[in-house]
């Protein structure tokens, strides 16, 4: 049978997050797991509720994600023009750009795993 424990508060910013980041911090050592299914308190942008605890996860994947698709194009320009006269590849579908493709976006991905356990980290301290 699992067992939940539920913080409320009676207003936004009384510190129902840095309880609930204090106590998963401890319970975590236990096996425990944790999610925030509601979130209040979130800014309006146009017509968008962007929640202000996440907006550093938001941040951090954009510019990951940035590197990512700048590095796509540069790595397929390089491979299909150098060596002058001998490139690396002849076609987008060669096996060795789908290699360093596939290779980038396992880096990203990692990347952003990274991210998130450190930013989780700094948020629990």
């Amino acid at each position: 049978m699992s067992k939940h424990i539920f913080i409320t508060g009676t207003n936004t910013d009384v510190g129902k997050t840095y309880i609930g980041v204090r106590l998963i911090k401890e319970l975590s050592k236990f096996g425990f797991i944790a999610f925030k299914p509601i979130e209040t308190g979130c800014k309006r942008k146009n017509k968008t509720l962007i929640p202000s605890d996440s907006s550093k996860y938001f941040q951090a994947l954009g510019y990951t994600s940035t590197l990512l698709f700048h590095m796509i194009p540069a790595i397929s320009d390089f491979l299909r023009r150098l060596p002058l006269g001998d490139p690396f590849i002849d076609s987008f579908e060669d096996p060795l750009l789908l290699n360093f493709h596939l290779a980038f976006l396992i880096i990203y991905f990692v990347g952003i795993i990274a991210q998130m356990i450190w930013l989780n980290r700094q948020t629990a301290q």
